[in-house]
């Protein structure tokens, strides 16, 4: 036989048993669940970030308090502003620290 000549094309099934129908659609639609989940995900980010913000906008006033406090706390008298040091000024005008005299 030479590649010239023409030859049946052998049909061969593959499988056991007969065809099966084709499955029917899902039910629901996956578009609804997909939004749903993006907006599920986008409040939980929001939520997130609001927390952190918050947690370090606390931590933040936290420092702030026990810096003034370092700063203006004195012996056996409350120091006034015009006792400090430069420096020391320097650091209450940063920290808006509640001084008298200031």
């Amino acid at each position: 036989m030479t590649d010239d000549e023409y030859r049946p094309i052998e049909v061969v099934e593959v499988g056991s048993g007969p065809p099966r129908p084709a499955r029917p659609p899902r039910a629901g639609n996956r578009t609804d669940a997909l939004l749903t989940l993006m907006v599920v995900g986008v409040f939980a980010g929001a939520g997130c970030s609001a927390f952190t913000a918050w947690t370090v906008h606390q931590q933040t006033e936290d420092s702030r308090k026990v810096n003034c406090a370092y700063v203006t706390a004195g012996g056996e008298r409350a120091r006034e502003y015009d006792d400090l040091e430069d420096y020391e000024k320097g650091i209450v005008d940063a920290l808006d620290c509640d001084i008298k005299g200031r």
